[in-house]
């Protein structure tokens, strides 16, 4: 026992030694990583709203006017667009939306024509949606999979431009192709659910 303790002491002693000689390449490597992740925090997006709207369309998604475009890197490296005028579909109405976060790669945040969007969250905003309208917001979210997310937004579902039901603080995720689990409050009272599509693409709607 003795012995064994004397070659794990002796072995972390050498690790420590080491690791005392490479101090300074270890935080050049660190110093590198930090310029590399949060350099981008320094760069102006606002001007780059189309290239954006290049990649985004692939998503049905346009967005028509911002308040700002930032670059955050944690926990991951992301564009915020606060104040965004959108389009969900190319002839639906404009939608402001509070925050859209793209979660993007790093190297997007250097090049936009190397962007790729890993992810996309809708952050406060709300829609007015009669039957048709209704079928279409579904649709959008059905042919995103589960790379979009929507956080507190509210929906009112109208007959004409008479508003009949308003659902609020509505959390929405994707899962999957084929199942949107959703949770929110109508008339003050929690709900949760799903919407499901079966093989001819048809919606079904479960509450529970």
């Amino acid at each position: 026992m003795i012995i064994k303790s004397l070659k794990k002491k002796e072995i972390i002693k050498k690790l420590l030694n080491f690791l005392y000689l490479i101090r300074y390449l270890i935080t050049i490597i660190l110093i590198s990583i930090l310029v590399i992740f949060f350099s981008p925090n320094f760069f102006d997006f606002n001007d780059n709203l189309s290239d954006l709207n290049k990649v985004l369309s692939q998503n049905n998604i346009n967005v028509k006017k911002v308040k700002n475009i930032s670059y955050d890197p944690i926990p991951i490296p992301s564009l915020i667009i606060e104040k965004a005028e959108i389009l969900i579909n190319k002839n639906s109405d404009p939608v402001l939306v509070d925050r859209l976060y793209l979660k993007i790669n790093l190297l997007g945040a250097y090049r936009l024509d190397k962007i790729k969007i890993k992810k996309i969250k809708f952050e406060n905003f709300n829609l007015k949606l009669n039957k048709k309208r209704f079928k279409e917001f579904i649709s959008f979210i059905n042919k995103n999979n589960d790379k979009i997310e929507y956080n507190n937004f509210e929906i009112f579902l109208a007959n004409k431009d008479i508003n009949f039901l308003k659902i609020d603080k509505i959390f929405l995720k994707n899962i999957n192709k084929n199942k949107i689990h959703f949770k929110g409050l109508i008339a003050d009272k929690n709900f949760k659910g799903s919407f499901t599509f079966d093989k001819k693409n048809n919606l079904k709607l479960k509450i529970k």
